[in-house]
């Protein structure tokens, strides 16, 4: 057998071996909630991803871009991290170039439990178009 003391869920001490050799780390939670899919390892990383879609036009003009009408809200994240994480936002669309920013005034940052509040940012005005906001968080769940 290759594997030894394989079955190991939820236990956090657990010493895995594959081939004789030691994992460095493994998974200890997996699972979606809500938008998210995410990982807890074994060493404290936790990492989670998901979209969240919406619809808004983009017609406020800042300098020589123009920005979206609508933010998107925050979103609780399936669990809460130990120290803010570290949160990487894209915003892509049907047809629709876009970059994504994150709102200003406190509401721009992420927190232990929630995403930043996020709008984008275009070369051209728009009427309301579908934008997918493309989250990648990772940070230490102990």
């Amino acid at each position: 057998n290759d594997v030894n003391n394989a079955v190991f869920i939820g236990n956090t001490n657990a010493q895995i071996s594959f081939n004789g050799a030691k994992l460095a780390d493994f998974v200890v939670d997996q699972g979606t909630s809500g938008i998210w899919t995410y990982r807890k390892w074994n060493s404290g990383v936790a990492e989670c991803w998901g979209i969240y879609t919406m619809t808004s036009a983009c017609t406020k003009a800042w300098g020589a871009l123009y920005y979206s009408d609508t933010l998107a809200p925050r979103i609780n994240y399936p669990f809460t991290f130990k120290s803010r994480p570290q949160e990487t936002v894209f915003c892509r669309g049907d047809s629709v170039s876009a970059w994504a920013y994150p709102e200003g005034g406190g509401i721009g940052m992420n927190t232990t439990t929630q995403t930043a509040q996020y709008g984008f940012l275009r070369p051209t005005t728009m009427t309301a178009a579908q934008v997918r906001y493309e989250y990648t968080v990772v940070g230490r769940w102990k």
